[in-house]
């Protein structure tokens, strides 16, 4: 019960309010509050580690532990809340006591913020995912400081269905360096070419009237959230799409086709085997939403036994993710996979995309055109030496990212710009 009151000089009179608080215990989901990247207040669903311990997911690349627990960040689809999304990661216990089902993911925090609008996950929205994140693990930090692991924000494995893996492709290609892994299910590549009611410059009877330039310039405003665009941002991330063959609100079309263009944009043109990095599972008989795979609440869609697998593996070999590509050249060292001896970063607004191996456009010499960078890597180990191309690009930086460095966490924020 909450009350306020006011003096001579202010008064503004009194109330009382009364609200009904759920009672949470630690293996149950839970929602938290949180300030948004526009300044406004919102919510989102998490669940803690199963078990409460990230174990030797607590490794930095140098096998040194750091403190932190990776993060699986899980966007919900559209007329979903991040608390039901959160419940989505539970599956039935047959040969326990008590709780009839388990909560959460095995080694890493779950985070399923809630998001509403026109606009999804895409922009605000992702800046918005990004923030539930990053404001969960200082709560961690502030209210546990010693009993729990802190979900780490640059460790993430993005996932989500529908809308939301819409969303996690958005996170992958704008996000590369913060991840371990995506698992987007059901997930469209672009919103304008999915459904007819998202046409883009198609039905509308104005059309006559615009001309060729400014369809241009208006289609550059929402180009950042074409998907197939960035696929070069996504080399080395291992991926596992998922859909159910029957899926009729997306059709397994749009997965079979970013799966195609990875395998071949991303690895084939260079000569490199993308088959252990880009997997994709049709569910024969499943539609767009499911609970039971092959049991009763075995997880379904998002948790059953064969997700939970990729995700412990994902989890087990994200140390291997987070070392700089530039510095282990300049270090004499062997490249640490998974960039392999090349990759290239696209960029198309610098506000929108993060960093690839550390790297980052941040400007461009035509604006309705994406910002190319090329890396390669020469010689044998301890002469290598590191040729840089760009194309369209007037600056670009290569950042001390927090996941490029080897720093505990209490580091990261003093570090992070230099």
């Amino acid at each position: 019960r909450m009350g306020g009151g006011g003096n001579d000089d202010g008064y503004l009179g009194e109330a009382e309010a009364t609200n009904t608080l759920r009672c949470r215990r630690r293996q149950e989901t839970f929602m938290f509050t949180f300030e948004d990247a526009d300044g406004s207040v919102s919510t989102s669903g998490a669940a803690f580690p199963i078990n409460g311990t990230c174990g030797s997911y607590l490794r930095t690349a140098s096998g040194r532990r750091n403190g932190l627990c990776p993060t699986v960040l899980s966007l919900h689809g559209t007329g979903v809340s991040g608390q039901s999304q959160a419940d989505s990661y539970k599956r039935k216990l047959k040969k326990r006591k008590g709780d009839q089902f388990m909560f959460g993911v095995d080694g890493a925090w779950l985070v399923t913020p809630s998001r509403h609008g026109a606009h999804n996950w895409e922009h605000n929205g992702r800046r918005s995912a990004l923030a539930a994140m990053e404001s969960l693990s200082g709560i961690v930090e502030s209210r546990f400081p010693s009993s729990v692991p802190s979900p780490d924000p640059y460790r993430v494995l993005f996932a989500g269905h529908s809308m939301g893996g819409h969303g996690a492709w958005i996170q992958l290609v704008h996000s590369p360096d913060r991840a371990i892994g995506g698992m987007p299910a059901a997930g469209w590549i672009r919103k304008e070419s999915y459904g007819d009611s998202n046409n883009f410059m198609l039905l509308d009877v104005q059309l006559a009237q615009v001309s060729p330039y400014q369809k241009m310039v208006l289609e550059s405003t929402v180009a950042e959230n074409y998907v197939d665009t960035f696929v070069e941002n996504l080399k080395g991330i291992p991926l596992y799409m998922r859909v159910g063959r029957n899926d009729r609100a997306v059709p397994p079309y749009y997965q079979r086709r970013i799966a195609r263009e990875i395998k071949d944009v991303v690895y084939s043109r260079r000569g490199e085997d993308g088959g252990k990095f880009v997997k994709m599972a049709e569910i024969a008989g499943k539609e767009h939403w499911w609970w039971d795979t092959t049991s009763e609440n075995d997880g379904g869609t998002l948790n059953d036994k064969d997700m939970r697998k990729q995700i412990s593996f994902m989890l087990q070999r994200s140390h291997a993710r987070f070392s700089s590509f530039l510095n282990a050249a300049t270090k004499g060292l062997g490249h640490p996979l998974p960039l392999g001896n090349s990759f290239r970063v696209v960029s198309f607004r610098s506000c929108a995309f993060e960093s690839k191996g550390g790297l980052r456009v941040i400007q461009r010499a035509e604006y309705t055109a994406p910002g190319v960078i090329d890396v390669r890597l020469h010689g044998k180990a301890g002469t290598r030496h590191v040729e840089i191309n760009t194309k369209n690009v007037i600056i670009f930086s290569v950042e001390a990212h927090p996941i490029l460095l080897d720093m505990r966490n209490e580091d990261r924020e003093r570090n992070a710009g230099n």
